[in-house]
């Protein structure tokens, strides 16, 4: 079956894993995996029926959720994990800055102001002794933040990986603000229309179980070097995949301080449970 799905800049490489392994074709699917420069912008093409599936952050599907706009989760993607960060909030080399109250009256830039990085920003702000109310939030695409702290666009920018890893030395590591949500979460999934998935129920559960079999690959150390070519190859230019790991499944207990955080922080209107936005099957 032919399948379209969206990559962002940052997340959702394991599509091009299960492409180039063949753990797509393994399991009968045609997928063409499209490059879209953040979930937000993947997740308005899925909407608009330009694709199948989408990657996005939790807070994403969430918020489409809140907004009437039927997408569930089918898969989940990158685990952020305390003692593995791949996130941080990074500040120029000489950077007068030093802790959370310094950032007060500045400029933070982010992937998007609407999603669960920068929700982490505000909450750990808020823990460390400032007040996110006084910090402002601006988008920067992730390939454009190291340039946008070098000339002082930015005070700060939250990195991810590959860029945090292949920055490490240019930049020094502020904190790791999803930690502030939690010491494990699963950040980010897979997502499609909720009509979509009624209509083809064994291709959503053929990609969801691809999805899973090309973590636990991801996942192995010694396909490292492999995964990072791949990913190296689709984005055009050198990446370090650093401490990138993957969830093989659901796991709704790292998932719920994510909607309870975005409740609190008026990212979404209301209370919402993990079980509303998976799909069961």
């Amino acid at each position: 079956m032919a399948l379209h799905a969206g990559v962002s800049s940052d997340d959702g490489y394991e599509a091009w894993f299960a492409q180039e392994i063949g753990l797509f074709a393994k399991a009968g699917l045609d997928v063409n995996a499209q490059l879209f420069p953040n979930g937000s912008a993947a997740a308005a093409a899925l909407i608009g029926h330009s694709l199948d599936f989408a990657c996005g952050n939790v807070v994403t599907v969430a918020q489409a959720r809140d907004h009437g706009v039927p997408v569930t989760l089918v898969a989940p993607s990158i685990v952020s994990v305390a003692s593995a960060a791949n996130t941080g909030l990074t500040v120029a080399s000489d950077s007068p800055i030093h802790s959370a109250k310094d950032l007060e009256g500045k400029t933070v830039g982010v992937l998007s102001i609407q999603g669960i990085l920068a929700m982490s920003v505000k909450v750990w702000l808020d823990k460390n002794g400032a007040d996110s109310k006084r910090v402002q939030l601006v988008e920067v695409t992730p390939p454009e933040m190291l340039a946008a702290l070098q000339r002082g666009t930015v005070a700060a920018t939250l990195m991810v990986d590959p860029f945090l890893t292949l920055w490490a030395s240019q930049v020094r590591l502020l904190a790791n603000p999803v930690e502030a949500i939690g010491p494990r979460i699963i950040s980010t999934g897979w997502f499609a229309t909720t009509d979509w998935i009624a209509q083809n129920q064994a291709a959503a559960k053929a990609y969801a179980d691809v999805m899973g079999a090309t973590a636990r690959w991801a996942n192995d150390v010694s396909n490292r070097a492999q995964a990072t070519a791949i990913v190296t190859k689709n984005l055009g230019r050198p990446v370090d995949l650093g401490k990138t790991f993957y969830a093989p499944t659901f796991d709704y207990a790292p998932m719920q301080p994510i909607l309870d955080d975005a409740y609190k922080y008026k990212f979404i209107s209301r209370p919402m449970t993990v079980a509303e936005l998976v799909w069961k099957h």
